[in-house]
């Protein structure tokens, strides 16, 4: 057996000398994607670190905190190498071609100061964000000075400015946008020779609702001393070669980017695929033209595909280069097979290519299965070809909603003009069945049950609410179980219409529905308006009963059963661009609902219409303080456990 062990790690070893990349560790980051609803879902490896390139691998010394790359349409890479106050250029193999650290200048020698932005042209002119020195440094293609360009001046600009260029890009009217440090109304735009054209792109402005109440009620003094709502800085930019800008900025509000992550961007204008760089988190986010997410790699570490610092991103052919500022290297990432058939089914599409884009997602497929954006791929191949329910299909699996629609549009026409006969048939059958039960209503539906006539008095209550909810109170032609019975509908009706809406319409994650979910979703509402109107009505003079509160409510909740549930089948047989229709049903519902409420508080209770408005508005207030105590309570008895669990444990583990 002995033997046997020491033979079997013998042959290992020496697969791992001749397959070295069999010893090799995985990637040490996820990699994944997102789904609709925005849950994780691990996903093959899009790029894996081939290679981190170093000053001391180039031959010219330690870089010293870095501050942006760039490569060139030639194939060239730059590095500002800012803590060296030089710039290094090199070619697509890393060879170093030329260290630009000192420049001929009206006759004397000049050098960089912390540059931290680069810019090349098509005809190879390097411009440098100087920092420190408060300008914009023109090189030609062997690094000789051609011009520079001072802080911009303009009346607008305040004349203590000091002027910091971080970023700067070029269009192809050689127009110059800059972000500086400390400038928050925008990008600064320069014309080809260097003046002040003006600012434009300022970030808007979202002041937190209550710190603006609060500086409207403020005096003054106090205002002065509070933070200004001003708009955020940029902090990088990238041109793509159709001359849009793309800016990213720290310090958005939570909602837009959480924590303030820092980002830089680098885009593929052939394929129209951009990557995002997460400084914060060391990520790379990779999106199509369309915004969808296609894959997530990178992270923060010490091991070769991750970073300290990021600062910038770039590509060269078809790998990604990441600076780290920190690190002071470049990362290299080749692509994969699945990041390459990724890349190529866009690149197809975006050329028009659509049969051999979807042979490419199929391939993707094989690969990763819960991959949306591939269904989504094959769905639009699939629809050009007049496919419209395997299109539709797979749109589905795509959650695409807006193109299912749009496949189901043609898939609708298709499918009347088949069976026009059969449907014409099926909606005379279904007039001459409304017109025979309506008809003969009061033989069919026998009175005698009443339970029966008190559910049935609901469709008289919703139609006639002053003398329906008279008669429930009065006259006692509503019962407990008949409202018990309404509020099951209505709790069925809302698990139904989750589950079964036309997909068009349906955001709901099924995966998610929890049953007793929905039941509370319904129960607790209805039971807290009950309890809050009574409470309150007891004290004002109300002349309802609890139970006269709970019937009356639920007959009140009859519209949301009646116009929901027909609303399920009819979500299947229209489109989005349809969907006004189904929103106005909805809305009117619930409308028709809340009108009822306040009706049936009203007559119940025998208030003015005044008395009843405000009642229903103290009601609302009402059954947030009830759910405020029942927190507390909560949270109080929970202490009280854990107190009585700690004492517990403690008396056991001393015994």
């Amino acid at each position: 057996m002995m033997k046997k062990m020491c033979a079997l790690l013998i042959a290992i070893i020496c697969l791992s000398i001749v397959f070295p990349a069999f010893a090799s560790a995985a990637p040490p980051y996820e990699s994944y994607t997102y789904d609709y609803w925005g849950n994780i879902l691990y996903a093959p490896y899009a790029y894996l670190p081939d290679r981190v390139i170093d000053g001391s691998s180039l031959g010219i010394g330690d870089f010293n905190t870095p501050g942006d790359l760039f490569v060139g349409k030639d194939g060239k890479i730059y590095i500002a190498d800012s803590g060296n106050n030089r710039i290094i250029v090199a070619d697509s193999k890393w060879n170093v071609l030329n260290e630009i650290k000192v420049f001929e200048h009206d006759g004397a020698s000049d050098t960089f100061k912390n540059p931290q932005g680069l810019y090349v042209t098509e005809e190879g002119h390097i411009y440098v964000a100087d920092t420190d020195n408060g300008r914009i440094v023109e090189l030609g293609t062997a690094g000789e000075f051609i011009r520079q360009i001072g802080a911009p001046k303009a009346d607008i600009i305040p004349a203590d400015f000091v002027y910091k260029p971080m970023k700067l890009v070029l269009d192809k009217a050689k127009r110059i946008y800059v972000i500086a440090q400390n400038v928050n109304q925008g990008i600064i735009e320069l014309n080809a020779d260097g003046t002040f054209q003006g600012y434009m792109g300022a970030s808007r402005v979202i002041p937190n609702m209550i710190d603006y109440i609060w500086k409207m009620i403020s005096t003054r003094e106090q205002r002065a001393g509070m933070v200004l709502f001003m708009p955020t800085e940029y902090n990088n930019i990238y041109i793509d070669d159709e001359g849009f800008l793309y800016v990213t900025t720290s310090a958005l509000n939570d909602a837009d980017i959480q924590n303030a992550i820092n980002f830089d961007v680098s885009v593929d204008s052939a394929s129209g695929i951009y990557s995002v760089l997460d400084r914060k988190r060391g990520r790379i986010f990779t999106y199509d033209d369309d915004g969808n997410l296609l894959y997530i790699f990178g992270g923060i570490g010490e091991q070769a595909g991750t970073f300290k610092s990021p600062t910038a991103i770039e590509r060269i052919g078809n790998q990604i280069l990441v600076l780290d500022s920190k690190l002071n290297s470049v990362t290299a990432f080749s692509i994969t097979e699945y990041g390459s058939l990724v890349n190529e089914a866009l690149s197809l599409h975006h050329k028009g290519h659509y049969d051999e884009a979807a042979d490419r997602w199929q391939q993707v497929l094989h690969y990763n299965s819960n991959y949306e954006l591939a269904y989504i791929g094959l769905g639009k191949s699939l629809l050009r070809q007049d496919r419209f329910a395997e299109a539709m299909k797979n749109f589905k699996l795509g959650n695409k909603r807006d193109l299912y629609s749009k496949a189901f549009q043609y898939y609708r026409k298709e499918v009347v003009e088949q069976n026009f006969g059969w449907i014409v048939g099926g909606i005379a059958l279904a007039i001459i069945a409304m017109w025979l039960i309506s008809k003969y209503k009061n033989k069919i539906f026998k009175k005698g049950n009443k339970l029966l006539d008190s559910l049935g008095y609901s469709f008289h209550v919703i139609f006639h609410p002053f003398d329906g909810f008279w008669d429930l109170k009065h006259e006692k032609r509503g019962s407990l179980s008949a409202a018990f019975i309404i509020i099951i509908l209505l709790i069925v009706t809302f698990v139904l219409r989750r589950q079964l809406t036309g997909f068009a319409f349906n955001t709901n994650n099924p995966k998610t529905l929890n049953i007793f979910t929905e039941i509370f979703s319904v129960v607790i509402p209805y039971g807290l308006w009950c309890v809050a109107n009574w409470c309150l009505t007891t004290l004002m003079d109300g002349e309802g009963s609890f139970t006269d509160i709970v019937i009356a409510t639920a007959y009140a909740t009859v519209p949301l059963i009646l116009i929901n549930l027909p609303l399920i089948p009819f979500s299947h047989i229209i489109t989005a661009e349809e969907g006004a229709f189904y929103t106005f049903f909805a809305q009117l519902a619930v409308f028709w609902c809340g009108l009822l409420i306040v009706l049936g508080t009203m007559v119940t209770h025998q208030y003015t219409i005044g008395k009843t408005i405000g009642t229903s508005l103290l009601t609302i207030v009402g059954m947030g303080i009830i759910i405020f105590i029942g927190l507390l309570v909560f949270d109080l008895l929970q202490q009280m456990i854990t107190f009585v669990y700690t004492i517990y444990r403690e008396i056991t583990f001393r015994i």
